[in-house]
């Protein structure tokens, strides 16, 4: 879960609300710094540090990590490829989603998949 810093009145910052609402409208799709920087009308640069304060994450790892949550829904639930999973969460390759899967679930999408339904039965 995302922890957004408050701004000095209580609220979070309208900006880094509608980059939140911009990316969860738009995860699957190929977008990018610059994409969810102009949904809150910011600068690019402006937008990944105003966000990273915020959140104390990267705009770019907050999209992936909703890549990945969907993609370990898809992996848990359907019987589709790792390749059609891949695609279908907003990855550009098989081996972006490798990568991210194991650097934050430290295991392989497909070692997932077998301990997740071998765990169901």
């Amino acid at each position: 879960s995302v922890r957004v810093v408050a701004t000095e009145t209580g609220a979070p910052s309208p900006a880094v609300a509608k980059m939140c609402d911009f990316i969860a409208a738009n995860f699957l799709e190929e977008i990018d710094a610059t994409d969810i920087a102009e949904a809150a009308r910011l600068h690019p640069k402006y937008a990944m540090n105003l966000f990273r304060k915020s959140t104390g994450m990267t705009l770019i790892k907050y999209l992936t990590l909703l890549r990945l949550s969907h993609a370990q829904a898809k992996l848990m639930h359907s019987g589709d490829s790792i390749l059609q999973v891949a695609m279908d969460s907003g990855f550009g390759s098989v081996s972006a989603f490798n990568k991210a899967f194991r650097s934050t679930a430290g295991i392989p999408p497909s070692d997932f998949r077998r301990d997740t339904r071998a765990a169901a039965v």
